[in-house]
C-alpha cells in the first residue's frame, strides 16, 4: 500500500458525518472596480491586449454566508482555516519549487467535498500579498463555485467558451483580496466538446501566462463516470486530489492515478467530514 493509500486508511479510522453542500444564495447589488494587480503588474489594455478584463466586478459575500456555506479559510484564528493554511503551505511550495501554476481539484467521483477543498484553498493562497488567485469553475455539468460565494451570476463560464459572453462580464471578485472567480451558471450536457476547444485552451494559456504572480486553480469535473476531466487533462499542470473518507475505494484512486499518467499528482486530501480541527487530513504524493 503506497503513501496515499495509508492516508486514505488512516483516516478511515475517524469516520464523521459527510458535510452538507452549500446552499443557494439570492445575487446583491454589483459594482466594477479596478482588478486587483501585483505592484509590479500592468493594468487596462497595456495588460490584456489579447483578453482585456481591466475592470472586474465585486460582489461582496457577507462574512456569515461564506461561513453557511462553509467558506473559512480567511477567517483568522478558525481551527480550519488553519488547516488550510497548512495545506496553503504544502501545495504552493511544491508548485513553485516545479515551477507551476495551474493546478487542477480532482475528485473519483461526485460528493467527495472537491469544490469546498477549491474554494478554501484559493480563499487560503489569495491571503498571502505576493499572490493573486483566479479559480476557474470547469464544471461544467454541475457548476457550484459561485454557490459557495452567494453570488447568481449574469454570465458564466460556459457564456463565455460559446462566445455568448465577454470574459469581463464573467470575472466576479467576490470582496476578497487578490482573488477573482470565473463561476459557471449553466449545466451542458456537450461539456466535455466544450472544454476540448481553441477556445478554451486559450483562455488557460492566456490566464497561465500573463502574470508570474498567479496561480490559476480549476474546479474540475469528478475523473470517473464521464470523459469531461480527460479532455482538460493536458491543459492544467499538476492535480491535487480530494478523497471523501469511508466512501472513496481503493480502486476508485488507484484508476485515478493512472488517468493522471504522467500529470504530478502535488498530494490528496482526506476529507472526513466531521466538524473538528482534523476535518481535512493532507497527504504528500510522490511527483510521477
Amino acid at each position: 500500500m503506497d503513501q496515499l493509500e495509508r492516508a486514505v486508511a488512516r483516516a478511515i479510522e475517524e469516520r464523521g458525518p459527510s458535510a452538507p453542500p452549500p446552499r443557494k444564495r439570492r445575487g446583491r447589488a454589483v459594482a466594477a472596480v479596478p482588478e486587483h494587480r501585483a505592484a509590479n503588474e500592468p493594468s487596462g489594455t497595456e495588460a490584456f491586449a489579447k483578453m482585456s478584463y481591466s475592470t472586474t466586478r465585486v460582489e461582496a459575500t457577507p462574512a456569515r454566508e461564506l461561513a453557511n456555506n462553509r467558506v473559512v479559510a480567511h477567517m483568522t484564528g478558525n481551527p480550519i482555516a488553519n488547516v488550510f493554511g497548512v495545506l496553503r503551505t504544502q501545495v504552493v511550495r511544491k508548485m513553485r519549487d516545479h515551477k507551476l501554476r495551474t493546478l487542477a481539484f480532482i475528485g473519483p467521483t461526485a460528493g467527495v467535498g472537491k469544490s469546498t477543498v477549491a474554494v478554501n484553498l484559493a480563499v487560503s493562497i489569495a491571503r498571502d500579498a505576493n499572490q493573486t488567485i483566479v479559480l476557474v469553475d470547469f464544471d461544467l455539468r454541475r457548476p457550484s463555485i459561485a454557490q459557495y460565494f452567494g453570488i447568481t451570476p449574469a454570465f458564466g463560464i460556459g457564456d463565455y467558451l460559446r462566445g455568448d459572453a465577454t470574459l469581463e462580464s464573467v470575472l466576479v471578485n467576490p470582496g476578497l483580496d487578490r482573488l477573482v472567480l470565473l463561476p459557471g451558471r449553466d449545466s451542458y450536457t456537450d461539456a466535455t466538446e466544450m472544454l476540448c476547444t481553441t477556445r478554451t485552451r486559450d483562455l488557460v494559456e492566456e490566464l497561465r501566462e500573463r502574470y508570474a504572480s498567479r496561480y490559476v486553480l480549476f474546479d474540475l469535473p469528478p475523473l470517473l463516470g464521464t470523459a469531461d476531466a480527460l479532455s482538460f487533462l493536458p491543459l492544467f499542470e499538476c492535480a491535487l486530489l480530494i478523497v471523501e473518507e469511508g466512501r472513496t475505494t481503493r480502486d476508485e484512486i488507484n484508476e485515478c492515478k493512472r488517468l493522471l499518467g504522467d500529470t504530478p499528482l502535488v498530494g490528496a486530501v482526506v476529507n472526513k467530514g466531521a466538524e473538528t480541527t482534523d476535518h481535512y487530513f493532507y497527504t504528500d504524493a510522490k511527483k510521477r
